[in-house]
Parts: structure tokens; sequence; C-alpha cells
């Protein structure tokens, strides 16, 4: 966990990443997909077992989950440590920390938007339309520092 590190996005760092985000987030899908697929197929062998001796395929399988599954945490551990928060996997629901207004806030993105439109308070499930009055984190590139716009 010590990779993981407290970052603050701007909206255009933010969106930047969308791409990127939205691709690892189909990868982790389709591997959920497969997981399943494989969990169905051993309950069926489970149920032949019984009969005909099908353990080493069950075993085949149970490999084939652990690989899957150490694939997914590494996917969500690349996730994290870009600083990002994933609320729901199935629906693309991603969070980036930021500064709203000056206080802790998320920037907040659907993976079927093209960018991001929404925005909350840390633990403030209400979830507000982006518009230009907020002031969102940004940097100035004149010189790198931190400000509020």
């Amino acid at each position: 966990m010590d990779r993981i590190k407290l970052k603050f996005f701007t909206l255009e760092e933010a969106n930047s990443l969308l791409p990127e985000i939205r691709e690892k987030l189909q990868e982790i899908n389709d591997t959920k997909d497969n997981m399943v697929s494989v969990i169905q197929q051993v309950h069926l062998l489970r149920h032949k077992a019984f009969f005909n001796g099908t353990r080493k395929q069950i075993l085949e399988k149970a490999r084939e989950l652990i690989r899957y599954q150490s694939e997914i945490e590494g996917m969500h551990m690349s996730l994290m440590e870009k600083g990002l928060v994933v609320r729901d996997y199935e629906q693309g629901l991603v969070d980036f920390p930021t500064i709203i207004e000056g206080d802790l806030g998320y920037l907040s993105w659907l993976c079927s938007e093209d960018t991001i439109k929404h925005w909350h308070f840390t633990g403030d499930g209400e979830i507000k339309p982006l518009e230009e009055t907020v002031h969102i984190l940004r940097l100035n590139k004149d010189d790198n520092n931190i400000s509020e716009n």
C-alpha cells in the first residue's frame, strides 16, 4: 500500500486520464466476466466429479480463477496508484480527488461520459453538475503553484 499517494487533480489532468481509465475498466470487467464463466464451469464439473472423477479439471479451473483474480488486483492497483477512486467497476464510476470551493471534493466521472461533468464534496453523496462558477483546483502554468480558479 505504500505506492498509493494522495493526489489532487485539476479538471484538465483528470480529463486527460479518461481514455486510459476507460480501457482499464473494460479490461477489469472483461476479466471479471471470464471469472464468472469459469465459476459456472466449475459448478458443472463439480456435479460430474462425484460420478466420473473430473477433479483434475476442477483444479485447473481453480488455477485459472486465481490467475484472473491476480490480474484484476494488478489492474485495480494501477488505478489506485494514479490517486483516483473507483466507486463502481461495472458502471465505470470514478472519482478524482480535488479542491472545490476551498474544500476537499471529487470530480466525478461515469465511463459513458466523454468528459467529467459532475462533482461532489468529500462525504457528500449529492453529485452536482460542473459549472463555470465552481472554483476547482488548477495549477498556474507560470510558476507551477497550486491555486483555485
